[in-house]
């Protein structure tokens, strides 16, 4: 299990989310060492991985009727149109948006994982099987 990226706060203690979650933490903080023109190429996959993982969440609040389910999704649009603006400003050639964008996601999602995360992950183990190992 790799969760030596993971801030202590983000820990859930599910072996699944963790490492998917540490995974998440390497590859920004990867990404925000890059040399700038890797970082460019990068941060467009980076989002994308966002979007994905958040979408997989999404997809498993409508499974399990989450009830906070609309607050956790307003979460993700919000952090979303904010890597996505910088995402523009960066093919304008605007770098620190982008660096601005990532370092706001690298604080914001331990915060995210310690709540949201938490309740989904409560609301998946209440109301249906085991996610069988799959991450959250």
């Amino acid at each position: 299990m790799k969760q030596s990226f993971l801030p202590l706060g983000a820990v859930l203690g599910d072996p699944a989310i963790d490492t998917a979650h540490g995974l998440v933490f390497e590859v920004l903080q990867k990404t925000l060492r890059l040399p700038v023109e890797q970082f460019r190429t990068s941060y467009g996959e980076v989002v994308k991985g966002m979007e994905m993982d958040f979408r997989r969440e999404e997809e498993l609040m409508e499974t399990f009727q989450c009830p906070d389910a609309r607050l956790h999704r307003e979460q993700h649009a919000r952090m979303l149109a904010g890597l996505h603006h910088a995402g523009s400003a960066l093919q304008q050639g605007d770098d620190q948006q982008a660096y601005l964008a990532l370092h706001a996601l690298a604080e914001w999602l331990p915060f995210h994982i310690a709540t949201q995360d938490r309740h989904l992950l409560r609301a998946v183990r209440e109301r249906g099987p085991a996610h069988n190992g799959q991450p959250v």
